[in-house]
């Protein structure tokens, strides 16, 4: 009995472990291998007649254990009973099927759209209404961690790498059968905790990685820092227009001497400064001799200065 016991839940373990697939590759190579994934999952299989007139769709289902091969897959479709009773029998009927595994996700489905005929007095759906072409749905794949992010990336006409997002619940990733062996296409997945996966699109395959690193060597565009050191600057300027830079002193001694001598490109000089110095929240104005400054006893500190200009002479066109 013990040994017994020790096998359904060693064959119920394998089970579960079986339905988590391996995360070296996805069943996306090709839609046929989309199917046959699809098809070791069915476990269920839902049909209902459907029509407005139809106050309660009729549904019908069945279950089981373990795989079946698509014969006996139809065969359990075969043994559905589905009735409804309709107050317009002039009205079209749709008979829907579908196949799910066993968390009720859709792997195959399909429909038929007919009308009653009259038969010996009574009102019957042909039985064309039930030859129903099973077709694949979206196939879920169910992965060790939750999902975080899932999606196709491909290049559209213009090669240029686009993403589309993939559904995802939980563990599981829909893969939709128009993914299946796509060129030069990848799937993403992104995990919960912080990593991720790329799959081929046409192969399947988990993609090796290339480490990409870069150190950051910024700068500031128009922003001219100048430390214990004084400001000399050339702003560029065509036909007396250009952009105003914004000039930083640092200081790390006060009580020193700084000259600014600026100028444009075209040679001419600002009339004064404004300045924001540390501690301070308002701008002072400095006149310029001769389009020069030099203040003393500069403080310690990181002071701010923005040139004046001769409209004449020179206009912002930032």
């Amino acid at each position: 009995m013990k040994n017994s016991k020790w096998f359904v839940m060693v064959s119920i373990a394998m089970l579960l472990l079986s339905q988590v697939f391996a995360q070296s590759e996805l069943p996306i190579s090709s839609p046929a291998v989309m199917r046959a994934y699809a098809l070791k999952q069915v476990r269920e299989v839902h049909a209902s007649l459907y029509a407005p007139s139809i106050a309660q769709s009729g549904y019908d289902s069945r279950e089981w254990l373990g795989e079946k091969p698509s014969p006996e897959l139809l065969g359990e479709a075969g043994k559905l009973r589905l009735s409804a009773q309709t107050v317009d029998p002039n009205e079209v009927v749709m008979v829907y099927v579908s196949m799910t595994n066993a968390d009720g996700d859709n792997l195959f489905y399909g429909y038929t759209e007919t009308k009653p005929i009259k038969s010996a007095d009574k009102w019957v759906l042909p039985e064309s209404a039930g030859a129903i072409s099973m077709r694949l749905s979206e196939v879920p794949v169910t992965f060790e961690k939750v999902v975080a992010q899932a999606s196709i990336l491909f290049r559209n006409a213009d090669g240029v790498l686009v993403s589309e997002d993939l559904r995802f619940d939980g563990r599981k990733v829909f893969l939709p059968q128009e993914l299946a062996g796509l060129s030069g296409a990848f799937v993403r997945i992104q995990f919960g905790d912080g990593t991720s996966v790329s799959y081929s699109a046409s192969t399947g395959q988990a993609l090796p990685t290339t480490t990409l690193g870069s150190q950051i060597v910024g700068s500031f565009r128009d922003i001219f820092s100048f430390r214990d050191a004084d400001v000399s600057l050339t702003v560029a300027s065509q036909g007396g227009r250009g952009t105003n830079p914004t000039i930083e002193i640092v200081r790390t001694a006060g009580g020193g001497l700084v000259t600014f001598t600026v100028s444009t490109s075209e040679g001419k000089k600002p009339i004064g400064f404004w300045l924001l110095r540390p501690g301070f929240k308002e701008w002072t104005r400095f006149e310029t001799s001769g389009g020069t400054m030099a203040i003393g006893n500069f403080p310690i500190g990181t002071t701010y200065a923005v040139p004046i200009w001769n409209p004449v002479d020179f206009a912002d066109k930032s």
